[in-house]
Parts: C-alpha cells; structure tokens; sequence
C-alpha cells in the first residue's frame, strides 16, 4: 500500500513518507522574548508574556476526556502561526492540533481517508517508518509541514518541493534538521551523516557533504592512514570501558555502522593483533536493524564465550585494541581503531548504576536512555550475572511504535527481563548471537490489534527446551497510553517471579498484576531492559537486592 499511496499523497498536498522527535520550543513571530515551549503530553508553557491559547491538558474531547488522555503518540513538536496568534502541536503519528488562530489543514490520518483508507495507526504506519520530528510553517501561506525521521516531507497547505526519503531511509540514514529557505520556495533536511539535501520544485540535491578521507586509489587494499575512517562510525567512541560497574552478560558489544560509496565488498575485524573474524552487517531482521549496521559482541571469560566453537577471541583483562576493517567493491580500505577497557571487578557489586548497551542506538543523558533508532530488541543490560534476588523498578514513556510484524519481531513491546545471562549462540556462523532464551523470565507489555485480544501485559518463564515458547506465562489485558509515562516493577526470589505496571503519578498497587513460579530458569542473572519496535525514553532504574 506504501507504494501505491505515494504517488498519490502529492493530490491531497501531501509528501512521501516516515517520522521521530523534534523542536519542542517555538518563538512568537515579532515579540522578542515571547515563546511557547511543549512536553510530551502536549502541555504548553507560556514564557516571556506569550500569550497561552490552550493545550491537550486543556481541550476535552466530545466524550469528556482530555485530549492528552487520547493520544495515540507523544507530542514532539510546536510551531508558531506566521501571525503569532495560534500554534500548533504534532505528534509521532503525524496527529496535528491547532490552538489560537493556527488553521488545522490535514494530517496523514486525514489523507487516508481522502484515499479511501480506514484513519487507523495502523495504516499510518504503513505510509510511515518511524515517528514524525516536527512541523515547520510556510512563511507564504497559512500551511506547514511536517518532516519525518527517514526525511519523508508532508505538505499542508503549503508546497510540496519533494522528499529525500529514497536518499536518507533507504541508505541507512536518519534525517536530524528541516530548516524552511527564506520565502518559503523550498526546504532543507540535514541527514546524520551531515548531508543537507536541497528541496525545490520537487527534486532534492545534495548540497553539502561530511569531508570524505580518500582510500589509497594508487595502491589497492592498503589501508587509509589516520584513524577517523569516514566510513566506519563507531556509535559510543574509541575508548569505551565495561565491567566496572557488574558484569552482566558474557558479552561486550562494540555497535556502529559503516558505508561506502563504492560499495560495501567485507567488514571485519580482529582483537588485540589477533586473526581477523568476520563482521556481519545489517539488515538481517534481528539485532541488525538498518544497512551498515554492526554489533561486535566480545568474549569475557564467561560462558558460553569460553565453549564458543570455533574459539572467539577473548578479552584481556585491561586495555585492548580492536580493529576494525572495511574493504570497498574497489579494493579500498579502511581501518577503525577502538581502545576497549576490560574490567571486571573483583567483588560483584550489590548495586550498580551502569547499564552496557547492548543493541542499538540510544541517546542517553543524567542516567535517562532514549532510542535514537526504533527497532528489532533495542536493549540495555544492568547488574552482573551473580545476581539472584532482587526487586527492579524502572519509568518508561511510551512513544512511537513501529509496525514490524516480521516473522522474527511479532508486534511491538517493551519491558525487561531478569536473571537475563546473554545472548546465546544459535549458529557458530550468527554474528551477533540472537538466541534470548537464557533468562529466568520476561515481563513485558505488549501492543496487539483488537483482533488479536488488544494490548495486555505478559510475565512469562524460561525457554527450558529450546522451543521458542517460554513457559510458564500468564497475561492481563492492560492498555498504555502512547505519550504517558509508567512504572515497570518486577521482582525474582528463588523460583517465584512477580510483574506489576501503573501510570506515573497515581499510587503504586498494593497487589502484583501477575506472578508465576519458573524453576526451569537460570539461577542467577542480570536485568536487561527491552524495547522492541517502541520509541521508548527509560528513566533511572531502581534496583534493591532482596535476601537469598
């Protein structure tokens, strides 16, 4: 459908594709000082004497609720009339709400309809593949338009000067900036590899490009001096230190991506010297998201790293150096230095603030981890593997939820996992290992359609035979609100596991929601937090350790 309604948005003035989070602050057009700043709920703070023209705290529906009570995504974006006299407020979902003189002109829900779709998230989510940034008004026309993370551009009331969809989601990248050109004749969007494409009369051009260190054309295969290799981005820096903080897992995860405008022939790498090991490289449907990206998952001295068939290099205690290495279709290369710091510590810790990335790329500031790029188990790891009984509390907002629905994702969740011992290895050849049996149990919330039984709240046992189906597992149909921020609470004591969620800001329940007994798990582990196909922002996680 995504295909067929492309060419036709354009008739309903509207662009091609996609969506993430923007500008959550705007200036009032001629009154120095004057703003208007919104939070995820779309709650709307006045400052410097603006006036306050309403909010979704504000507006009751015909129903009687508020409309920050039915939102489907979380507010991302304000946007001041040309006049000043209004705003508007948009959401992941491309929702768009008008307060004061702003005109609402349209949203992707609206032009469903046009087309003779249901206005479901659903189909949204076809015609879009990630959360809506922000909107931008046309300083020529009453319109604006809303500008998506895989740089799919949406005009309403305003011109459509094309769409760098194709340039940016289809090459790995992720649009960051849309700045409208004086006028209003055409729109730039900046990618985050520092490209800016150029929108006018319905093309877009690259403008700028990130300086590009050349490989050695004259002598093939010889690497490119320098250790800043333009194509190899290693997503947490040269020097990144684990195990001070617990050892949670069996592996460490060196995670990036890399491209190449020849052409991607290999990637690999090797440890300390050693012999070179092959880097897989996404999409593969799992861990491996979007083209060029890679997760080197590292040996501790751990099982199963130190059962590993053939032999995987392992870490040393203290500094190691990892090198990573790109061959282009042309013979080129280019080489990727990493200082990784092993070290574990010699007492497991009681409590730990550190998490270990373990997938994918977060945005992580004062303790508080958000996904930058929504996918397939984005996961963060806490604590150490020794760890046995203990009470983990940890606040999620919920925001934009990606339809996936492959074979290997199911629908989207987000959630944690405890007595969690690491990925395991599924085939000697998987790079990286994708088996997430090896865990106690799994508490979770889980989005379905209503065909499906709706939405609802999973805790649920080990995989003890390898079938893929975790037993024992019980569900509550619970409904979360996209936008909200709740409390995620699980607890492990000898074999029994307890789950219970509630919305920030109402009391705790006294009772658990679910609980099962699962003697078939691990007996000891750490936590890993999970979010699978959500926008998720997981704020500070409160650990205690419990007797036993």
């Amino acid at each position: 459908m995504r295909k067929w309604l492309a060419g036709l948005l354009a008739v309903v003035m509207v662009a091609s594709m996609v969506a993430v989070a923007g500008a959550v602050e705007t200036d009032r057009p001629g009154q120095p000082g004057q703003r208007w700043r919104v939070d995820g709920s779309g709650k709307v703070a006045a400052v410097g004497g603006a006036p306050h023209f309403g909010d979704t705290h504000t507006l009751r529906l015909a129903d009687g609720r508020l409309l920050r009570d039915a939102l489907w995504a979380p507010i991302v974006g304000i946007e001041s009339t040309n006049a000043g006299d209004g705003y508007w407020l948009v959401a992941q979902d491309s929702g768009v709400f008008a307060f004061g003189g702003a005109p609402f002109l349209g949203n992707l829900y609206q032009a469903l309809v046009a087309l003779g779709f249901p206005a479901t998230e659903e189909n949204v989510g076809q015609i879009i593949h990630g959360p809506v940034r922000g909107i931008s008004r046309n300083p020529a026309s009453a319109g604006y338009w809303l500008w998506a993370a895989d740089g799919g551009v949406f005009a309403f009331g305003a011109p459509f000067h094309g769409s760098p969809y194709a340039d940016i989601h289809l090459q790995g990248r992720t649009a960051v900036d849309f700045r409208v050109i004086s006028g209003g004749d055409g729109y730039e969007v900046e990618d985050s590899d520092g490209r800016v494409h150029r929108c006018q009369g319905g093309t877009c051009a690259v403008t700028t490009r990130p300086p590009h260190q050349p490989t050695n054309p004259g002598n093939p295969g010889t690497p490119t001096p320098g250790n800043q290799a333009p194509g190899i981005r290693v997503w947490y820096g040269d020097t990144q230190t684990f195990g001070t903080g617990g050892v949670p897992q069996p592996w460490v995860n060196i995670l990036g991506k890399v491209s190449d405008p020849d052409g991607i022939n290999r990637v690999r790498y090797r440890l300390n010297g050693g012999p070179f090991q092959v880097v897989r490289i996404g999409p593969d449907k799992r861990r491996l998201d979007e083209p060029g990206d890679f997760n080197i998952d590292l040996c501790t001295n751990r099982p199963p790293c130190t059962g590993a068939n053939p032999p995987r290099p392992r870490l040393i205690n203290g500094d190691n150096t990892l090198e990573i290495r790109l061959t282009d279709n042309k013979g080129n290369v280019q080489v990727k230095h990493v200082r990784v710091k092993w070290q574990p510590p010699a007492t497991p810790p009681a409590t730990t603030n550190a998490a270990q990335i373990v997938d994918g790329l977060w945005a992580v500031s004062n303790g508080q981890y958000d996904t930058v790029r929504v996918g397939y188990d984005r996961t963060l790891a806490i604590g150490d593997l020794s760890w046995r009984n203990y009470e983990v509390r940890v606040p999620i907002r919920i925001g934009w939820r990606e339809n996936a629905n492959t074979p290997q994702s199911g629908t989207a969740l987000v959630g944690l996992g405890l007595r969690w011992n690491g990925h395991t290895i599924e085939k000697a050849a998987d790079q990286p290992h994708w088996g997430f049996e090896n865990v106690g149990a799994y508490a979770y919330y889980r989005w379905h359609t209503a065909a499906a039984g709706g939405p609802r709240i999973t805790l649920q046992g080990h995989d003890s035979n390898g079938d893929d189906v975790r037993e024992p597992i019980v569900q509550k149909t619970k409904t979360l609100i996209q936008g909200a921020t709740y409390i995620l609470k699980a607890r492990v004591s000898g074999n029994n596991y307890w789950f219970k969620v509630w919305r920030s800001g109402t009391p705790e329940p006294a009772a658990w929601d679910l609980n099962i007994t699962e003697p078939a798990g691990p007996g000891t582990g750490s936590v890993i937090l999970l979010a699978h196909h959500f926008d998720i922002l997981f704020g500070n996680v409160s650990i205690t350790k419990l007797p036993g």
